[in-house]
């Protein structure tokens, strides 16, 4: 399946915008991407289109722009930034790598055989689960970061916020679902789907500790894939750690990365 990532990225920004994402400030060679509250270079930064001519004052631009909303400099380099060799540029100007990321699409049009395992699939609607849901968050990213673990530690108590916001919000309900696995009363995973109708982004995939390795993980990811195939989405794409436990983990589930980005920070 031939995807350009112009229009897979492009998507990935329209389905969260006004939930992970401000308006962009769009100049073109440029768009530069932000967030009220949450602050990380996940959320702030500017994807690159085109720095050929003289790089220094773009960079100088971008820069001026992030800061003016009291965010760091962060530059993302996707297939189409130009100049092709825009990572080893901004490297003069003081940027250094801060994550790459997998980009993966679901490349079978049938759904995934779905786990069977004791546990129920939960639909989040109400307040108890959405408060669940930031707890699953909560406990799901905790520790620190490593090879099975790509995102530990990163702070999700904003990202928690922002979510269950959206979650309560109606003029999300079209657009956003998510979802818990319960076993044994307790909740011990959850995950996002963001939809159009066109393409299904799958996010927020998360599992407590003490249920890891059971296989729920990979039931609220089968579930949320076969969940945005049956809407009718065209395409059923996420973004992970590039060359992490979480990309081979999406791979055996159906998924092919078909290009990488890199984030580089300053």
């Amino acid at each position: 399946m031939g995807i350009d990532p112009d229009f897979l990225l492009g998507k990935f920004y329209q389905l969260q915008a006004g939930i992970y994402f401000n308006k962009p400030i769009n100049l073109g060679w440029v768009k530069v991407y932000t967030h009220d509250l949450l602050d990380d270079e996940f959320n702030n930064h500017a994807l690159i289109y085109s720095l050929e001519g003289d790089c220094r004052e773009g960079v100088e631009t971008i820069e001026e722009l992030l800061r003016e909303r009291n965010r760091k400099p962060a530059l993302y380099i996707a297939p189409f930034s130009k100049p092709q060799d825009v990572r080893r540029v901004i490297t003069d100007f003081g940027y250094k790598l801060s994550f790459s990321d997998a980009w993966m699409i679901y490349k079978n049009t049938k759904d995934i055989k779905i786990e069977r395992l004791a546990a129920e699939v939960v639909k989040i609607k109400t307040g108890e689960e959405i408060r669940a849901y930031g707890e699953v968050i909560r406990l799901g990213y905790s520790g620190p970061k490593s090879f099975d673990s790509p995102y530990g530690g990163v702070p999700m108590e904003n990202f928690i916020i922002v979510s269950q916001k959206a979650l309560r919000d109606q003029q999300f309900k079209n657009r956003l679902e998510g979802y818990l696995i319960k076993s044994d009363k307790r909740y011990v995973a959850a995950g996002l789907l963001l939809r159009d109708g066109k393409c299904g982004y799958v996010a927020g995939i998360a599992s407590i500790p003490e249920a890891r390795g059971k296989g729920f993980g990979k039931l609220i990811s089968q579930f949320i894939t076969n969940r945005s195939l049956e809407l009718g989405n065209e395409v059923t794409f996420l973004g992970t750690e590039l060359s992490s436990r979480n990309e081979e983990f999406y791979r055996r589930l159906g998924y092919k990365t078909i290009f990488t980005g890199h984030c580089c920070v300053k």
